[in-house]
């Protein structure tokens, strides 16, 4: 099961979040093949100072049960940007210090996540290189 953060997505009273989400792939991506019982569940995250902006808006995490899917919807993320919404990968705390260390290391747009893994280019190699501990950062 992959997840993927939905970032920008308005909160209307009364609405279903699922429903709301399926609607908003189907008709803002080129993803084919998408059915409604393949979101396995929608959750909204609690902002930590919602009463002093209300116009602030929680992102939304998105588990999407066929890894393909939600592959394919992350690649058409750039379809949603019109929108005013975007799309992250759900990262556990040490991918994201990873990914971190690794975009402060090579530069911000040298370093990136593809299927989960933190990937860097390294000047000088062609290849790109898999970064799995800090020490791959030094």
């Amino acid at each position: 099961m992959d997840s993927l953060v939905l970032h920008g997505l308005k909160q209307k009273l009364g609405s279903e979040n699922k429903k709301e989400v399926y609607s908003l792939i189907k008709e803002k991506t080129r993803v084919s093949g998408v059915q409604e019982n393949q979101i396995v569940s929608v959750f909204r995250f609690r902002l930590n100072n919602a009463n002093e902006d209300s116009t602030k808006v929680a992102p939304v995490l998105i588990r999407i049960s066929d890894m393909n899917i939600a592959r394919a919807v992350y690649k058409e993320k750039s379809a949603l940007v019109k929108s005013g919404m975007f799309l992250s990968e759900s990262l556990t705390r040490k991918k994201r210090e990873l990914l971190n260390a690794a975009r402060d290391r090579y530069k911000k747009f040298n370093a990136g996540l593809d299927k989960g893994q933190v990937l860097a280019k390294v000047p000088g190699q062609s290849a790109l290189r898999r970064i799995k501990t800090m020490a791959d950062c030094i």
